[in-house]
């Protein structure tokens, strides 16, 4: 909702006081036109709600989102190295290396992660995820193996002095004890924070000085890593 609101003041500001009458396809291109490949694309699945919901009011007839093209997204980010993994951990504070040992071993996405709770999901010593991203298909369930490092990276988690009563996996000691928004405990990890931490930690270890901010390694490169990891291991 937070990103939806975001985007829709951007096409206001873009589009002014214009009617939703009167945007035409030329006029959707234009703000397309003004992105890179991802958001432009982001930009253009919401639009195209906007206007079907246009047309459901009878507002308009057509969907002038429907005659433009989506673009190619090329992904410039190189892979994680496992040695830059392990001196991004070791610089980490101690909830950031708990998020990373669950990141490379459970392979889940950040959503999911910061979303995993003891009560719910881990059970019988497996790790039970409803993946959100994918939530409805058959591959949105799965359910870890009882290897040893993976329980391991778990029970540090269930271990940790930083828990207390706190029922997430994932989570922190905040500055204060404002319960922020989305989450049901003060404790418990934003979904930015992985990433934020990350970023912050590899632009302090000075990683790919000469790449350009997008070609960068982020926290979305340690699901990879582990995926490699594994198949190495057979």
């Amino acid at each position: 909702m937070y990103e939806t609101r975001r985007k829709l003041r951007v096409i206001r500001e873009h589009w002014g006081s214009r009617s939703i009458v009167g945007i035409d396809r030329r006029t959707i291109a234009e703000i397309l036109a003004s992105f890179g490949p991802t958001v432009s694309n982001q930009y253009r699945s919401l639009l195209r709600d906007l206007f079907d919901s246009a047309r459901a009011e009878g507002l308009r007839e057509d969907n002038p989102v429907e005659g433009t093209r989506k673009r190619i997204a090329v992904v410039q980010r190189t892979r994680l190295p496992v040695e830059d993994f392990v001196r991004i951990r070791e610089a980490a504070a101690p909830w950031m290396q708990r998020a990373m040992d669950l990141a490379l071993l459970s392979l889940q996405r950040r959503e999911d992660l910061v979303a995993l709770r003891e009560d719910e999901h881990w059970k019988d010593g497996r790790l039970f995820v409803r993946q959100q991203k994918v939530e409805g298909k058959v591959t949105a369930c799965c359910a870890s193996s009882r290897g040893r490092s993976y329980c391991g990276a778990i029970l540090a988690c269930l271990d940790s002095d930083e828990r207390e009563d706190c029922p997430y996996l994932l989570h922190h000691i905040p500055t204060n004890r404002r319960q922020a928004a989305g989450r049901t405990h003060f404790r418990q990890l934003g979904h930015e924070m992985p990433t934020r931490e990350f970023q912050h930690l590899r632009e302090a270890l000075n990683l790919y000085p000469d790449l350009s901010p997008a070609a960068r390694l982020s926290w979305h490169e340690i699901r990879s890593t582990g995926a490699d990891a594994y198949r190495k291991a057979g």
